[in-house]
């Protein structure tokens, strides 16, 4: 069956040359993934593939030029709203979107236009709502717990993250955007190393403790390490404005 992609690709496939690295990592990550076992019965080829393919990720990704004229219009557009814009600095390795599928079993996000890894707005509207509920108030102080449930409600449009219940939920009144990085970032090979994943799977099945050993969360479990892509160190341009 011919493939439906143009005759001077299917004759030679593109190879991704970390050494000589161009175009959007991010769309080959997600969509050329190639150590597939033969017949796909399974994510790797062999008990290298992860690690062999992460290889060619590890170089600079994004072009300087681009971020600049994004982070200054995006800058301008806070401006304009009436909103405000800050760098943040990461105090180590930066991930984002392991939820995501993807062969590897953990995922990454990636900017669909820069190219570059990246925190989506709903991420970064996380981490503010966060931070006001565990950090901002004195839920012991009455007046303050009150003035933590008006933030909440202004800001993000309710008290609960849930808010189907709730007969004074509205629309938020703060926009969050993407947070992009100032420059082009150095991407990495890391490693974790889960012991729990039975009890994460099927923790909640557990009927006997003495039958499924297996499931509980205990620190006899061999670990069972995981590879992941990460970028080095980076600032990051965060935005927000009004609604």
């Amino acid at each position: 069956m011919a493939l439906p992609l143009y005759r001077e690709v299917r004759e030679q496939p593109p190879i991704h040359d970390p050494k000589k690295p161009s175009g959007h990592a991010g769309l080959w990550f997600e969509r050329f993934y190639d150590r597939y076992k033969g017949d796909f019965s399974n994510t790797k080829q062999d008990d290298n593939a992860f690690r062999d393919w992460l290889v060619c990720f590890q170089h600079l990704a994004g072009a300087g030029e681009l971020l600049d004229s994004a982070i200054q219009r995006q800058s301008q557009l806070a401006d304009n709203l009436g909103g405000c814009s800050a760098i943040f600095r990461c105090d180590w390795h930066f991930v984002s979107g392991m939820g995501n599928d993807h062969p590897l079993e953990n995922g990454f996000n990636w900017h669909p236009v820069w190219g570059v890894p990246y925190l989506p707005g709903s991420g970064l509207k996380g981490l503010v709502r966060a931070w006001v509920e565990a950090w901002q108030f004195d839920d012991a102080d009455g007046e303050q717990k009150s003035q933590k449930r008006q933030r909440l409600l202004d800001w993000f449009g309710s008290v609960d993250k849930t808010p189907d219940k709730e007969t004074d939920a509205q629309t938020g009144k703060v926009i969050f955007f993407d947070a992009i990085p100032l420059r082009p970032v150095k991407l990495v090979t890391d490693i974790m190393t889960p012991h729990m994943g039975e009890w994460y799977a099927q923790g909640e099945k557990i009927q006997d403790i003495s039958r499924d050993a297996d499931k509980i969360p205990a620190d006899w479990h061999s670990p069972e390490p995981d590879l992941l892509p990460e970028c080095q160190r980076t600032d990051v341009f965060g935005e927000c404005s009004p609604a």
